[in-house]
């Protein structure tokens, strides 16, 4: 897989840091990644001690004070700035996160998970089959482009289809 796919989706990390987080996104595959990242998508790693309002411009100028929450999130994703905020480096955090990232690629600024039918199908599909990886991705493509998410370019490009 290309690597500067990563240093892309990855800007500001260390080569550390940033080696770890793309250990858990290769699993989305390289034209997702890709898909992810010409649509703006960004992954933050938070530093020690730092805060999401100081990783997230949006987020200070909003006041939103997502550390003063009672369970503050390991990770979150801020629509407006397209980008993944990470406190923890978990692959189910980051897997998590970096999902809400292509959703809203895919929907150009909206989530199409939560509006376009035949992507909510075949999200259900894989979970109820407990898929994982690479096999859930195949299964979440296959089902959208049965029900009809297939003729929306942007789902094709980002499962890899022509």
């Amino acid at each position: 897989m290309d690597e500067q796919i990563f240093s892309a989706l990855i800007p500001d990390a260390s080569a550390t840091t940033r080696t770890q987080i793309a250990k858990t996104l290769r699993a989305f595959g390289e034209p997702a990644l890709r898909f992810a990242a010409e649509h703006g998508s960004r992954v933050k790693p938070l530093g020690r001690g730092e805060r999401y309002s100081q990783a997230s411009p949006a987020l200070a100028r909003l006041g939103i004070d997502v550390d003063g929450w009672p369970a503050p999130p390991a990770g979150l994703f801020v629509v407006e700035e397209l980008t993944v905020c990470l406190r923890s480096r978990s692959a189910m955090t980051i897997g998590h996160e970096f999902g809400h990232a292509l959703d809203c690629a895919l929907g150009s600024g909206v989530y199409p998970s939560g509006i376009d039918l035949a992507i909510r199908a075949a999200f259900s599909a894989a979970i109820r089959h407990s898929l994982r990886g690479h096999r859930a991705r195949r299964v979440l493509c296959r089902g959208a482009a049965r029900l009809g998410g297939g003729e929306r370019p942007g789902l094709r490009v980002a499962c890899g289809e022509p």
